[in-house]
């Protein structure tokens, strides 16, 4: 499995689902979906977007490669912003799919299979005193990887071209980049975004199920008819057996369902609701609709109820709550099990040619819902808490355009007349816990239904603004230490929902000085002395504010700022670029389909765009998607210095120059990359 510059390990269960064969015919048909969906996107990105042409031409290459030249185009209303949000969604989801490693529930404790990187062919302490040393021009190396690269962009389209031909994860991600370089301020959150994509696949699938349902469910005899009646009648029996397990041991749990099991059989509870609701049942289901389907299982779930009451009094329970009316995609599942059953041998055929009668039409009006649903503005309020800032008249109400300063008593009671249901639980906290603190309600926020993450970061930011302007009156300079919160109300002004919302970090325990290894306290005490030489001190405390600023542009700011420390800060951003992918180069990807030319050409690229952008107060939407890999990045060039050149014992005859020379010479342009040296 291939590994760039993360390791994702994830399994995954399903509540209710198919066998696997069958689980394997519905992802082949979404997935047919979510190209045709893909591919219209980009059609209309690539129509609205005015882009050099060898990003039409790359595009084009993964439209041919990777999804499919010839597939339909879905109308739709999505404007061009929404268009390169939802690509950029899918396409980070497709790089992260490209990372993970999906594991086995019983495997998740054994995995000792780690293929070993190869034996060094020369020691770096070997190579600077051979006469290998002197072989290699770095200055030439690094002009001819920048010609080379210029070239391949100016060659456009070529089966053998490094630019076009790449590892999927490669692709992706150089086309993702082009997409949010161009997302100027996104409108919707990444969490946001990756909700509707995931609606889009549920929804979907769901049509598919309910047009594989209404295509069968007439060609039922009477016979299977019932059948779904029994298994949605076992599926209330297992509802109501379960409430009685909770709060026992396992061993309560067991022998209160078997007692519970034998007396519904005594009072012969499946066949008395069968005789009350079986041939209304039959009746109903004729016509299927989701709707009229719930609300009779609804009732007969209520039928279930009142037939048991007195077996449940016995036990000293009140009401039993079953989950199955209120599950719609698990009743669609009910329905297809049967239907599977009598067409086993053609469950393949089924679902193809169910497939077959989705109009364009219906897929045009599943994403417009969804559009309706997830992407349409609508107003919020959101309230933010300060500390440092004290309100003492309890009747303080001061508004500044859309921002509202109100005492905690008045807080108080804006909260009872949003949510004055007494039998839901109050969200403020106690107000006369926080005289240190102050709320403050931030009006007219206007964002996607649903979207309370980017409700709240626009609300920080409007404070944040206010807040600055409000402390150069009214506080001295050293005493500028206001801080928003972590936890927020905000208030759906549409659906009138009250959310909270928490943006706590979890607590991190004390890191423990006295487990360091013993090995690495002897290193350090060696070679601290040595670190300036190569500016690794410089580095450290880089990298240390790197952790601690909250900013992103200040986090890829010192990510450049890192790597012109070791390589000269004086330097051009080609040669940066150049001299970080030549250590980079091995250690992001484990598969033997690629050289280190071409995946130094890519590097190059790449690091070349983080070094471009980095000073830059735009490009948020991309730097936002980069820095993490990056700053991986950067500490395996640390490390690579650190760890070569501070055991040296002639160290201060040596630059950073002579490990990257080392590394070309062992790492050789022709060499497969499986493995790093």
């Amino acid at each position: 499995m291939r590994k760039v510059y993360k390791r994702i390990e994830r399994f995954q269960t399903k509540a209710f689902s198919f066998n696997e064969e069958i689980e394997q015919i519905f992802d082949y048909y979404l997935q047919l979906f979510l190209k045709e969906f893909e591919y219209t996107l980009f059609k209309t990105y690539m129509q609205e977007i005015c882009m050099p042409d060898i990003e039409v031409q790359l595009n084009k290459y993964y439209i041919a490669n990777h999804l499919n030249d010839k597939l339909n185009l879905i109308p739709n209303s999505l404007t061009v912003s929404q268009v390169m949000e939802i690509l950029d969604s899918i396409i980070t989801y497709k790089l992260e799919e490209c990372l993970t490693i999906k594991v086995p529930f019983e495997k998740l404790t054994n995995s000792n299979t780690k293929k070993k990187a190869r034996e060094l062919t020369i020691k770096f302490s070997e190579y600077v005193t051979s006469k290998n040393s002197d072989d290699i021009n770095l200055k030439n190396y690094i002009h001819d990887l920048d010609l080379e690269f210029s070239n391949n962009i100016s060659k456009g389209i070529d089966k053998d071209n490094p630019y076009f031909k790449r590892p999927e994860y490669f692709l992706l991600y150089r086309i993702r980049n082009n997409i949010c370089k161009r997302i100027n301020q996104r409108q919707y959150s990444i969490k946001h975004i990756d909700n509707y994509r995931k609606q889009l696949n549920s929804k979907f699938i769901n049509l598919l199920y309910e047009t594989i349902i209404e295509d069968q469910l007439v060609k039922l005899d009477l016979s299977y008819k019932k059948e779904i009646f029994r298994c949605i009648l076992e599926e209330l029996e297992n509802d109501y057996l379960m409430h009685f397990r909770l709060g026992r041991t396992v061993e309560e749990g067991n022998s209160i369902q078997i007692e519970l099991k034998n007396l519904l059989l005594e009072n012969n509870i499946t066949k008395k609701i069968e005789h009350a609701m079986l041939n209304k049942f039959i009746l109903t289901i004729e016509h299927y609709e989701i709707e009229k389907i719930a609300n009779l299982i609804r009732e007969l779930d209520e039928v279930f109820k009142d037939y048991t009451k007195e077996i449940t009094a016995r036990f000293g329970e009140d009401k039993v709550n079953s989950r199955l009316p209120w599950d719609k995609e698990k009743i669609r599942m009910l329905f297809l099990g049967v239907i599977f059953a009598k067409n086993s041998p053609n469950i393949n055929q089924l679902i193809a040619t169910a497939y077959e009668k989705i109009s364009i039409e219906k897929k045009q009006k599943l994403i417009e819902d969804l559009k309706n649903n997830f992407l349409t503005d609508v107003n919020y309020t959101v309230a933010v808490n300060i500390n440092d800032l004290a309100v003492k008249n309890e009747y303080f109400d001061v508004r500044l355009g859309d921002i509202e300063f109100i005492s905690n008593e008045l807080f108080t009671g804006w909260q009872y007349e949003k949510y004055p249901k007494d039998t839901i639980r109050r969200t403020l906290l106690d107000s006369n816990s926080r005289d240190n603190s102050a709320w403050v309600l931030v009006h007219n926020i206007e964002c996607a239904f649903g979207d309370t993450e980017k409700a709240v970061s626009i609300a920080k930011e409007k404070v944040l603004d206010l807040l600055n302007i409000l402390y150069y009156f009214i506080s001295k300079e050293q005493e500028v230490n206001y801080k928003l919160n972590h936890f927020f109300i905000v208030h759906n002004e549409k659906s009138g929902n009250l959310t909270w919302h928490n943006e706590r970090v979890p607590w991190n325990e004390p890191k423990i000085i006295d487990d360091l290894d013993t090995g690495l306290i002897e290193f350090l005490n060696k070679n601290l002395a040595k670190l300036s030489k190569w500016n690794l001190d410089m580095a450290f405390k880089k990298f240390i504010e790197f952790c601690k600023t909250e900013s992103l542009t200040r986090k890829v700011q010192l990510e450049k700022e890192i790597i012109k420390q070791l390589f000269g800060s004086e330097q051009s951003i080609e040669y940066l670029a150049a001299c970080s992918a030549i250590i980079i180069a091995g250690s992001n990807y484990k598969k033997s389909d690629v050289n280190y030319r071409e995946m130094r050409l890519w590097l190059y690229e790449d690091f070349k765009e983080l070094l471009l952008i980095a000073d830059d107060t735009n490009y948020l939407a991309l730097k936002e998607r980069i820095y993490e890999r990056f700053k991986v990045f950067v500490k395996n060039i640390i490390s690579t210095i650190l760890f070569n050149m501070a055991t040296l014992e002639n160290h201060e005859k040596y630059t950073v120059e002579d490990i990257l020379k080392w590394i070309l010479f062992i790492n050789k342009d022709s060499d497969s990359v499986w493995g790093d040296q």
